[in-house]
């Protein structure tokens, strides 16, 4: 076996997840849902089998998608990236949400990063973390005042359900 066999890369070591789910916080307001499309590619050399719908231990990027109608409408889109070490995930999302009035007019927008610890039970994951405003807009305390934040630091928390292709 040469240096170049052993290290070389198998078809198992990308993998596509898709997740559906529920957010609410000052990233997406309320999602539902809240649609993720990632590539997970694995870490190590050594097997690494899954863990609920992901692999055990995988390095992560994606995009995220969320949709709220109600009299108006909310809408938002991430990229994410993160860190999968058997249950538990670190992840950073940098989103952008827009909020329409009932004629469909865009009234407001805003920039958030919003880095979350989480844990994997199966294909359920839970997610929650901080908030940064990135604007000087924020729709969320104009909208919700003090709503699901710790101290003065508004906080994310999502509930998905995995499916890995």
């Amino acid at each position: 076996m040469t240096y170049a066999q052993y290290y070389k890369q198998k078809n198992n070591s990308v993998q596509l997840v898709g997740a559906a789910g529920i957010g609410v916080g000052q990233e997406n307001l309320v999602s539902m849902p809240k649609l993720s499309g990632l590539m997970s590619i694995k870490l190590g050399r050594k097997s690494n089998s899954k863990f609920g719908n992901f692999q055990k231990n995988a390095f992560y990027v994606g995009t995220e998608a969320s949709l709220l109608i109600f009299f108006a409408g909310a809408w938002s889109i991430s990229g994410t990236s993160g860190i999968k070490i058997d249950r538990f995930t670190i992840d950073c999302s940098l989103t952008r949400l827009w909020l329409a009035n009932p004629d469909g007019d865009i009234v407001s927008r805003q920039t958030t990063v919003n880095p979350k610890f989480g844990i994997m039970l199966g294909p359920v994951w839970l997610k929650g973390g901080p908030s940064f405003l990135l604007t000087n807009e924020n729709i969320f305390r104009e909208s919700f005042g003090n709503f699901m934040h710790i101290g003065k630091v508004p906080f994310n928390l999502e509930l998905n359900y995995n499916l890995a292709w």
